[in-house]
């Protein structure tokens, strides 16, 4: 594990999907571009694109970005957008691969889910999967690393 790892307050960005990533891009190019060429020409065109970019823009940046994930004093944080979550490590029963797409901070199907006793997440996408998961069984003694999971002891 790298020493980086263990530092208090260490962010893992997500891991992204690149077919996600493709419709996270188009959703706002078609959202912006297409009322722009309708409405090109008609009077007050310009304003006409304004709206939907601005819809884009508030979604992004109110659930989106920034999203990644940081390991705490006493729990792992996610900040997803204007939000954060947070998942105590006293409370992690244990942390298994998922494809669940369902309660995802997360930008990629490749998955980690949180157990802390609820069945519908959090489950979070670290990019860095293999120092995050050493990182957190550093700081849950009462897990241990079991390959790409932490169970109890």
């Amino acid at each position: 594990m790298s020493p980086e790892a263990l530092e208090p307050g260490r962010r893992y960005p997500s891991a992204v999907d690149r077919w996600l990533a493709v419709i996270l891009v188009a959703g706002p190019v078609t959202g912006v571009v297409l009322p722009l060429l309708a409405a090109y020409g008609s009077p007050g065109w310009p304003a006409h694109a304004l709206v939907p970019a601005a819809v884009f823009a508030a979604i992004y940046g109110l659930f989106l970005f920034p999203l990644y994930y940081e390991l705490g004093p006493d729990a792992v944080i996610i900040r997803f957008g204007v939000f954060r979550s947070r998942v105590r490590y006293a409370d992690l029963r244990r942390v298994e691969p998922t494809g669940n797409p369902l309660s995802s901070p997360a930008l990629s199907l490749d998955r980690l889910h949180l157990d802390a006793g609820s069945p519908l997440g959090p489950n979070i996408s670290p990019r860095e999967r293999d120092d995050f998961l050493n990182a957190l069984a550093a700081r849950c003694p009462h897990l241990r690393r079991q390959g790409d999971a932490l169970v109890p002891r």
